[in-house]
């Protein structure tokens, strides 16, 4: 289509050409009527319209098509992100308590010979009469001296960093794809019209052209570095972007209270005034980068016709006639038109470049809860336990982060936490097992562990790691979760109705109360974030969520800790030792107060 195009634009300088020599020599010797080259003139005119809309148009349908995947794929990546613990521990959580059976092993590698370290202790058992087996799980913690700090503010603010680059992507990588439509015009078309432009003004002005297009040559060199410079600042714009977005992101999702509370309006508004002169700053360069980039391309062609013409009547001695002038100014100034083109359409292809390595990297680089070990010896040394059926973790590791447990070694600068089981950790099928520890002792990072969401690093031929899926498994977050909809879409999540079932989960979870202060009962909307709800309800809710669900296994992450002692004994009593509760496996983290509550309620 776009050859098509260029063969219908020269037919009109072809037939300026033919017109202006008829008028010159009278119509001597003319063999094709001047009828003939007007015909030609109109006809050129209509065929490179016509075949440039069209292309434009397949262009931008296919364009609008690649967003709208584009836009998807980044949602669903953006749902699918592993997620990483914080880079560092708090000195305040390495103190630990005596271990009675089993220990966990709560490890920050990278620490230099000679750190300090301090265990953690988290014992799994059980309660109501029945007890499993554990193991003994044991906590060290190292640290490098005087960077502690440093590293974990600096991985707070990748975290920050990754929000807006989440942003970027679909609100401005997204749509600078639209100029990478130019691309195929800038690769095909635009030389395909230099070369044919060539062609015709050597037929018409003979070597000379030759010397034009020398001087063309020699001086595309400068639109070549700038164009790689240009790149270079693109990137450093766009990093500059993402920097400024992570901060408003980061304030105004969740530290908007904090910052209203304590009065920190100005200082975040200098933050961010400084993050947006920085983007100013790469900004401003790239834009006059790309001024002296469009002075110099609309040079060319008018360097390249004023050395044409006077080498052909200089040095070739040759008329410079009407014919040969018009026609050869028409060229001239088609490319002209090309290299004004190429001045806008090389910034914006760079651009479109710059937006499309950025999604491909986000979509190959950033780790998935679905990703699969990239280490050969991790592959390799996976094993199963002996029983299928088994509920437990045998002499295996497990950090949050894959590139840390790969290349993290003794000296490194910064730290990685890991989850160490040494010996076994088995969790008694049908009953209630407790893991109780300490603030920090790593009891949510075993469930993370169980789970999958942790990278397992097996520590010799036996371990494994197994947590039967078949029955289902439902989990219980330390941070309750809520869907912007009724409390019982909340509850149900998907499941059919069974009344039944439903009114006895609202009476264990201790919820007819609370529902009967609402006006529209179960039917309320919970709101964004569960904003119409307190943290006790939404735990609740939550709780309700995972008993309603026909799970074999339940993970409860500290269930009880945001409800109040009378409320956390009603449940204890009413719900975790009620009849839906009865033959399901349910390892609950509590805090080591909380088992005085169940004791209680036994």
């Amino acid at each position: 289509m776009l050859t098509l195009e260029v063969v219908a634009s020269f037919l009109t300088p072809v037939a300026v050409n033919r017109i202006l020599h008829h008028l010159e020599t009278g119509g001597e010797d003319a063999i094709i009527r001047p009828w003939f080259w007007i015909l030609t003139f109109f006809t050129g005119l209509v065929a490179t319209t016509l075949t440039s809309g069209r292309y434009f148009f397949v262009v931008l349908r296919l364009l609008a098509q690649v967003q709208s995947t584009l836009t998807q794929l980044i949602f669903e990546h953006a749902l699918r992100i592993r997620l990483k613990a914080d880079g560092g521990i708090s000195a305040d959580k390495k103190e630990n308590s005596k271990d009675k059976g089993g220990t966990v092993t709560l490890t920050e590698t990278g620490a230099t010979a000679g750190d300090e370290s301090a265990r953690a202790s988290a014992s799994s058992e059980a309660t109501l009469g029945e007890g499993p087996s554990s193991s003994a799980e044991r906590g060290t913690e190292t640290s490098s001296k005087g960077r502690s700090g440093k590293t974990t503010t600096a991985a707070g603010r990748k975290d920050s960093s990754m929000i807006g680059k989440i942003n970027n992507l679909i609100s401005t990588d997204i749509n600078s794809l639209e100029a990478g439509k130019n691309f195929i015009l800038v690769v095909w078309y635009t030389p395909l019209q230099i070369a044919v432009s060539i062609v015709f003004l050597y037929a018409v002005l003979g070597w000379s052209a030759l010397v034009g297009v020398g001087t063309m040559i020699i001086m595309l060199f400068i639109p070549g570095f700038i164009s790689k410079y240009s790149h270079n600042l693109q990137v450093k714009k766009m990093a500059k972007s993402d920097a400024r977005v992570g901060v408003i992101s980061e304030v105004m999702g969740s530290a908007i209270r904090m910052v209203k509370l304590f009065g920190w309006e100005r200082r975040i508004s200098e933050r961010i005034d400084q993050k947006r002169q920085e983007e100013l700053h790469a900004l401003r360069r790239f834009r006059v980068l790309s001024l002296v980039s469009t002075i110099v391309n609309n040079l060319i062609p008018l360097m390249t016709m004023v050395v044409t013409f006077t080498t052909y009547a200089l040095a070739m001695k040759g008329e410079l006639t009407a014919s040969r002038v018009f026609s050869s100014m028409t060229v001239f100034q088609t490319l002209q038109g090309h290299f004004r083109g190429c001045t806008l359409c090389i910034p914006w292809c760079i651009q479109a470049k710059v937006g499309l390595d950025r999604i491909t990297d986000f979509l190959h680089k950033t780790e998935l809860l679905d990703s699969y070990a990239e280490s050969t010896q991790e592959q390799n040394t996976l094993s199963v336990s002996p029983n299928p059926d088994i509920i437990g973790i045998r002499e295996a590791s497990f950090a949050w982060d894959s590139e840390q447990a790969a290349n993290v070694t003794p000296g490194s600068s910064w730290r990685s936490f890991k989850l160490c089981v040494e010996n076994e950790v088995v969790f008694k099928r049908g009953h209630i097992n407790l893991i109780i520890g300490p603030t920090g002792c790593g009891k949510t990072s075993l469930l993370m562990a169980l789970l999958g969401e942790m990278h397992y690093l097996p520590m010799g031929p036996d371990s494994y790691v197994n947590l039967p899926r078949e029955g289902g498994v439902a989990y219980h977050a330390q941070e309750s979760w809520v869907l912007n909809e009724t409390i019982r879409n909340n509850i149900l999540f998907g499941s059919p109705l069974e009344q039944e079932r439903y009114d006895k989960v609202l009476w264990q979870c201790a919820l007819e109360r609370d529902l009967s202060l609402f006006d529209a009962g179960d039917q309320t909307e919970v709101g964004e974030r569960g904003v119409t709800l307190s943290g006790g309800q939404k735990a609740r809710i939550t709780l309700a969520r995972a008993i309603y669900s026909k799970a074999e296994i339940l993970l409860l992450d500290d269930v009880l800790a945001a409800l109040d002692v009378h409320t956390a004994q009603s449940i204890a009593e009413e719900c975790l030792q009620g009849d839906l509760v009865q033959g399901r496996t349910v390892i609950l983290v509590v805090s080591p107060i909380v088992p005085l509550v169940l004791s209680a309620s036994k």
